[in-house]
C-alpha cells in the first residue's frame, strides 16, 4: 500500500499500544478528576486509514482551551481520544531533558517549544506540517496556569492564531475547563468561523471570547 507522505500512517502495533495506554490513563485520570465532557460532537471524528482508502485523512483541527491547574493539562488529550483523534500537544522543550519523559513524549509525538529563544517559532512550523497531514493540535493559549479558583482568563498568546491563519482549512475548536464541586467540567463549543479574518490579534481576541463564554457557562452551571 502506498502512503502519501503528507498523511500520517500509524502501524497497528502503535495504535494498539496507544489505545491501551489511553484507556488505562483515562481511567486513572477520571478517578482523580471525575472529568465530565460535553460538546464532544464538535470535534471532527477520526477517519481511519484502510487498504481501500489509503489517501483519506481526518479533518485537520486545532483545539484551544484554558489552563487553570497542572492537573487539567491532559483533559484536552482525553477529549480528542474520545473521538478517536491522536493529539499533538505543545510542551516545554526543557521537559525533554528528563530521560523517561523524553521517551514518553517522543512516543506521544509531542511538539517541543523552546520558549524565549530564536527557534521558538519553529514549533509552529512543525504544527503546520502536522495539520497538513490531518492531525489534531492542542494549544493552551494562556501559556501558563491561572493558579487560582474562579480566576479570569489570562491574556492569550498569539501562537494559536498565527497557526490557524497559516493553515486556514483547519477546524478551530474552542473549549473551556474548570473544577465545579471538585469535579472537572470540560466543555467544547462550536468551531470558530474565521474565514474573513486575516489579523492575528483580531483572531486571538475571537478565540479568547469563545473560550471565555464557555468558561462562564461552566461556572454558572449551564
Amino acid at each position: 500500500m502506498q502512503i502519501d507522505k503528507k498523511i500520517v500512517y500509524r502501524s497497528e502495533s502503535y495504535k494498539a499500544v496507544y489505545r491501551a495506554a489511553y484507556w488505562i490513563l483515562y481511567f486513572i485520570y477520571w478517578c482523580i478528576t471525575r472529568a465530565k465532557y460535553t460538546g464532544l460532537e464538535f470535534i471532527p471524528k477520526s477517519v481511519p486509514m484502510t487498504k481501500s482508502t489509503p489517501m483519506v485523512k481526518s479533518a485537520p483541527m486545532i483545539l484551544i482551551c484554558n489552563h487553570i491547574r497542572n492537573i487539567d493539562a491532559p483533559a484536552s488529550v482525553f477529549a480528542l481520544g474520545r473521538r478517536g483523534r491522536y493529539a499533538r500537544v505543545f510542551a516545554k522543550a526543557s521537559l525533554w531533558k528528563v530521560p523517561i519523559l523524553k521517551q514518553f513524549f517522543n512516543f506521544l509525538k509531542l511538539i517541543p517549544v523552546h520558549r524565549k529563544s530564536s527557534t521558538a517559532s519553529n514549533s509552529l512550523d512543525v504544527a503546520a506540517k502536522e495539520l497538513e497531514k490531518g492531525e489534531a493540535i492542542v494549544i493552551l493559549p494562556e501559556g501558563t496556569t491561572s493558579k487560582r479558583a474562579n480566576a479570569p482568563l489570562l491574556p492569550f498568546k498569539t501562537g494559536a492564531a498565527r497557526l490557524a491563519l497559516k493553515c486556514s482549512d483547519a477546524v478551530l475548536v474552542p473549549a473551556a475547563q474548570d473544577f465545579v464541586n471538585n469535579r472537572l467540567q470540560f466543555k467544547i463549543g462550536e468551531p470558530i468561523e474565521f474565514a474573513g479574518t486575516q489579523n492575528v490579534q483580531e483572531l486571538t481576541d475571537l478565540m479568547r471570547e469563545a473560550v471565555d463564554k464557555l468558561l462562564k457557562e461552566i461556572r454558572s452551571g449551564k
